[in-house]
Parts: C-alpha cells; sequence; structure tokens
C-alpha cells in the first residue's frame, strides 16, 4: 500500500525534538506560552503576553496549526511543543473491494455526520483498533487516514507519551474549538507496557474530552490488550482484523506499486503468493526483479519463511477478548 516502513520513521518524540524544546525561549510570568523553537533563522518580531503584566520576544505566530503529523514534546519546565513531522503520501493506494477501503468510506462518513451527532447530543468522536500480524497493512491504512485528513485540513497527533494527551488536546481546543483531529496509538500494547493504561483511559474518558476527534490504534497483539480498553464502546468502537491481502488486492498491488504487466505473467504471481502479506509481497519483487533470483526460489523460501514464524494473535488458542475472526 505504501513504503514499507511504519510510522515509526516519522516516530514520537525523540531527544533531538526535546533538546530543541528546552533550547526554545521561555515567557517568564505565572502563565507560560511556549513560543517558537530556536534554530539559525530564529528572529524576534512580536511580543507575546505572558501573564502579570509580562512579556516577552517571540518569533512568527499563527492562528492555526498547518495541517500535518504532530508529535508531542515538553521541556523541563514542562511547556508543551507541537513538532510537525514528515508524512510521504507519493504512493499511498486506495485497494478496490478491501476492508481498507471500507474503513476508509466509513472514516469520510463519520466526519460528515457531525449535525447529526449534535442532534442526538453526542461528542462527534470514533475510535478504531486495527489488529492482525505484522505487515498486513495497518501501518498503511494509517498512513492513508492521516492523509485524507490532512487534506481535510485537519491535524494528526501521534501519541508517544499519553500523559501529554490530555493537556495537548485541551491547549488545542483553548486555540481552535472546531479543528478536526486523528489521534494515533500505534502499538498501543507497547504504549500501554510503557505508560500503563490510565493515562490512556484518562484521555479516553476524562475532562479531555471533546468532539471532532478520531482515535486509532493498532496492535498486532490484542490478547495483551485489557476488557477495559477494547470491550467498552465509546473508548474504541470499531475492533478490525487486518488479513493477508486478497488476491484481487495482490493483483492491484502488483500492478499499481510494481508496475507488473503481462510480460510478467502476473496471474503466475498472484496464485504463488496466497497468505503473503503486503511484506511479503514486496520481499518477492526485490528477490525476484533486484537480485535476480529465480521466481520459484523467491517464492519457496517466503513460504518456508512464514512457516517459521513466530505465533502471532490469530494463532493464539483459547478466548482472545473478542478477536476471535
Amino acid at each position: 500500500m505504501i513504503n514499507d516502513g511504519s510510522l515509526e520513521e516519522f516516530g514520537t518524540e525523540s531527544n533531538e525534538i526535546n533538546k530543541k524544546c528546552n533550547d526554545a525561549p521561555e515567557c517568564e510570568g505565572e502563565n507560560k506560552t511556549s513560543s517558537s523553537t530556536k534554530d539559525s533563522s530564529y528572529e524576534f518580531i512580536q511580543w507575546a503576553y505572558c501573564a502579570n503584566e509580562t512579556y516577552t520576544p517571540t518569533g512568527k505566530t499563527q492562528d492555526i496549526l498547518d495541517p500535518s503529523v504532530y508529535s508531542v514534546a515538553e521541556n523541563n519546565d514542562g511547556d508543551l511543543f507541537f513538532h510537525k513531522e514528515k508524512l510521504n503520501t507519493d504512493e499511498l493506494i486506495e485497494f478496490k473491494d478491501s476492508i481498507t477501503n471500507e474503513v476508509l468510506e466509513e472514516i469520510e462518513k463519520f466526519w460528515n455526520r457531525k449535525s447529526i451527532f449534535q442532534t442526538y447530543g453526542f461528542l462527534h468522536r470514533r475510535g478504531y483498533i486495527f489488529y492482525g500480524k505484522a505487515g498486513c497493512g495497518k501501518s498503511a491504512l494509517i498512513y492513508l487516514i492521516a492523509s485524507k485528513i490532512i487534506k481535510r485540513n485537519g491535524i494528526v497527533l501521534l501519541c508517544g507519551n499519553p500523559y501529554l494527551l490530555t493537556r495537548a488536546i485541551k491547549m488545542i481546543r483553548e486555540i481552535e474549538p472546531e479543528r478536526h483531529i486523528v489521534i494515533i496509538f500505534e502499538d498501543i500494547d507497547a504504549i500501554i507496557r510503557g505508560y500503563g493504561e490510565e493515562p490512556i483511559l484518562n484521555f479516553l474518558d476524562g475532562e479531555a474530552q471533546c468532539g471532532d476527534i478520531l482515535n486509532i490504534a493498532t496492535t498486532n497483539y490484542p490478547e495483551r490488550l485489557d476488557k477495559r480498553i477494547i470491550n467498552r464502546p465509546r473508548r474504541f468502537d470499531r475492533r478490525i482484523k487486518m488479513s493477508s491481502p486478497s488476491s484481487s488486492v495482490r493483483r492491484e498491488y502488483f500492478i499499481k506499486k510494481f508496475r507488473l504487466d503481462e510480460k510478467d505473467d502476473i496471474e503466475k504471481w498472484v496464485n504463488a503468493t496466497e497468505g503473503f502479506s503486503f511484506a511479503g509481497l514486496t520481499d518477492l519483487i526485490i528477490q525476484v526483479k533486484c537480485l535476480d533470483v529465480p521466481f520459484e526460489e523467491a517464492v519457496s523460501r517466503l513460504n518456508n519463511l512464514l512457516k517459521q514464524e513466530l505465533p502471532s494473535s490469530d494463532k493464539m488458542e483459547g478466548n482472545v477478548l473478542g478477536f476471535q475472526p
């Protein structure tokens, strides 16, 4: 669907971001306001009011955040900063007759139904969890959702430290009350392992609840998630399994992404890759087209690799908290 990397390439908070935050000029006063990140081109051109009749020089200001993807960090004094991340959308593919396309249509309908939510007294928000083994398109679907909300002039927040989310949303809503926001909890099981469930539950259920928000979580291991996270509507309302791509999706993938044509005998490629993930399809192309590995040998190698794969969530025995196919 997209470049084989995950959202890690534009990641969450990093030491570099925190260093930039710590180097930023600060506002003295009872209620601090964060100012622009200082770099070689930084110029003081305006005054910011900081409370208690105190002002500080600041750089260029703007009314709203640019439509983009952001990570959230704080400096040593606890000031929040929104760091714009890069999103490569050059090779996004929307597959016909796929679960990806169904999800995108659902989300598009959601954004267009705000007035109906309000008629019934509901906050205009929704939550999805995408689960399944690695390489089956969860991150690619996130890229597609992110690119579409950016085209709608919305913003995307990456959840690194969930303790910062509540503050970040409250800050955004003070400045931009009705901005469309997508919040991404990629590998939510890892986030919970690092920070616990409470900050995420506090964000979903606490005082930061507001409308015009779509929460998106992914996991390769749904069995690791507590029922409080996955079995409560209005936290994550929809749970969708991302399976290996179907034959029609594989055919479209080979044609649109790798430009295979009749001389490549596309049906041979499609028939030989039943059960392959998108990562497997990509590696087959690399082996055959880039490394001159014979087609049958490359397919055999990948099939052997799939057989040796560590157990994934869809192979777990017993109840996996409602995630049975």
